[in-house]
């Protein structure tokens, strides 16, 4: 038998093939963290994608490090989620959208802030954790000076800069920001996001491009994926996993 007739056989029959092995990591509530209920949003969708297409799937929470570089070195036949970068594109091919993180400018519910344009940011402070990238709405106004950057290390003690007044909004992601919010104040009800959109990313599974099996791995998870958007199943999953 031929190789690829090999590899045919191995995809077609799912149930005698072994598990994919999948690579995510932890601290990126509420899309992948291992304490997270079914390990998040991320996780939730990537698992029940590949179940739709009759394909089993073994997941590990990595350092993220180690999650992509394995995932170039094909110890993981993919890792999730991942925004597209020009480097990365270079390396690995990218899956359907898993999700669309929307970035913004969370402030406090009662501070009588209205951001709805980049002018309206001149002046303030905003809190951008470290290891977090600036927007493309944000990234000059930090570097000239017309808004104050703080940069502690983590998401969580942006928010609570905000929380005591130390700094006007923080930029973040709606889910990530709102999930980070109930950490600090035990609810999200405290922040609110302002009407500024100051980015808009997918997520995406990635395989490596050079991957023998990547079309076929990409091919198969892309049709999980519809499936889910069709049934409404994805609605759900993206509702449970969402924070209040």
């Amino acid at each position: 038998m031929r190789a690829g007739a090999a590899v045919l056989v191995l995809w077609a029959g799912s149930a005698t093939a072994e598990p994919l092995r999948l690579a995510t990591g932890n601290g990126y509530a509420p899309y992948t963290d291992s304490d997270l209920p079914n390990g998040g949003l991320a996780t939730a969708i990537v698992r029940a994608a590949f179940e739709a297409a009759d394909r089993e799937v073994a997941i590990t929470f990595v350092p993220w490090r180690r999650a992509y570089r394995g995932t170039l070195s094909h110890r993981y036949a993919a890792a999730f989620p991942y925004v597209g970068t020009p480097d990365r594109r270079a390396e690995v091919r990218y899956s359907d959208a898993v999700h669309t993180a929307v970035g913004t400018a969370h402030v406090r519910r009662n501070s009588g802030l209205e951001i709805d344009e980049s002018a309206d940011l001149h002046g303030l402070s905003g809190c951008l954790a470290n290891g977090y990238g600036a927007s493309t709405s944000t990234r000059e106004l930090y570097r000239s000076g017309a808004v104050r950057r703080v940069s502690p290390p983590t998401l969580r003690t942006c928010f609570d800069l905000l929380e005591r007044g130390r700094v006007d909004f923080v930029e973040a992601g709606r889910l990530v920001g709102r999930h980070a919010a109930r950490a600090v104040h035990g609810g999200s009800g405290w922040v609110r996001p302002a009407g500024i959109e100051l980015s808009r990313e997918t997520l995406h599974l990635i395989v490596a491009d050079d991957h023998p099996d990547s079309g076929e791995i990409l091919r198969t998870f892309n049709k999980g994926l519809k499936i889910l958007r069709r049934s409404g199943q994805y609605r759900g999953l993206a509702a449970r996993h969402s924070p209040p």
